[in-house]
């Protein structure tokens, strides 16, 4: 392969890579969108990048705010003290949605 093929293919994929962690989308999501193949942007991750992905604004990570609050369990769960199946199920789709 000669070198300007090389770095245009290195080019697609930073650009491509810069593209994704500004939008905050996760591989997956970015390449469904996009029409690529996941596992080639992973690929292209790693090799430009390393283990490390370029720094962008923290607003484009995917994290959210969770409180512990110690009190007992009283969502109607088992004696056991766990919370009942329902809720967790409805508690998990709700943070599911708020990515």
């Amino acid at each position: 392969m000669s070198k300007a093929i090389q770095q245009s293919k290195e080019q697609f994929w930073r650009d491509h890579i810069q593209n994704k962690e500004q939008l905050g989308l996760s591989a997956n999501a970015y390449c469904r969108e996009m029409g690529l193949v996941t596992t080639q942007m992973r690929y292209w991750q790693r090799k430009l990048y390393g283990a490390a992905l370029p720094s962008f604004s923290s607003g484009s990570l995917g994290f959210s705010e969770v409180q512990i609050v110690e009190k007992p369990c009283s969502t109607g769960g088992s004696s056991e003290g766990y919370p009942d199946p329902q809720w967790v199920a409805e508690f998990l789709v709700h943070l599911w949605r708020q990515r």
